[in-house]
C-alpha cells in the first residue's frame, strides 16, 4: 500500500500534467496552465532538491542531507523549506514558459475575443 505523500505526489504530478494540456480548451488557458504548472512543479521541485542535497552530500563526504542553494548540512529548518521553495518556484516558472508555448485552441480564443 503506497504512503500518503506517494499518492499526493503522483496526484499533483497527474493532475498538473493534465491541466497544462487540457487548458487550451478553457477560456483562461493561461490561468489553467499556471495552475498545472505549479501543480506539476511541486512535485517536480521536490525530488529535485532531494536529489541534489543527497548528491552533495555524498560529494561533500557528509552523513547529512545538504540543502541547496542555501547551506551545508547544520542549517535549520527555515532554511530547509526556503531552499524547498527555490526549486518549485523555479521548475514553476520553467514549465509555465514552456506550456506557453504550446498552441491555444481557436475556439478558445474567440471565444475569450467574444467575451472583451
Amino acid at each position: 500500500m503506497p504512503g500518503f505523500l506517494a499518492i499526493l505526489i503522483g496526484g499533483c504530478a497527474t493532475v498538473g500534467f493534465i491541466l497544462i494540456f487540457a487548458a487550451s480548451k478553457y477560456q483562461n488557458v493561461r490561468l489553467w496552465r499556471g495552475i498545472g504548472s505549479l501543480l506539476l512543479g511541486l512535485p517536480l521541485g521536490l525530488l529535485s532538491y532531494g536529489w541534489l542535497g543527497i548528491r552533495l552530500a555524498r560529494v561533500h563526504g557528509t552523513s547529512r542531507f545538504y540543502s541547496w542553494p542555501f547551506g551545508e548540512s547544520s542549517l535549520g529548518h527555515g532554511a530547509v523549506i526556503v531552499s524547498g521553495l527555490v526549486w518549485v518556484v523555479a521548475w514553476f516558472v520553467l514549465l509555465f514558459l514552456l506550456s506557453n508555448l504550446l498552441p491555444a485552441e481557436k475556439s478558445a480564443l474567440h471565444r475569450k475575443e467574444i467575451t472583451r
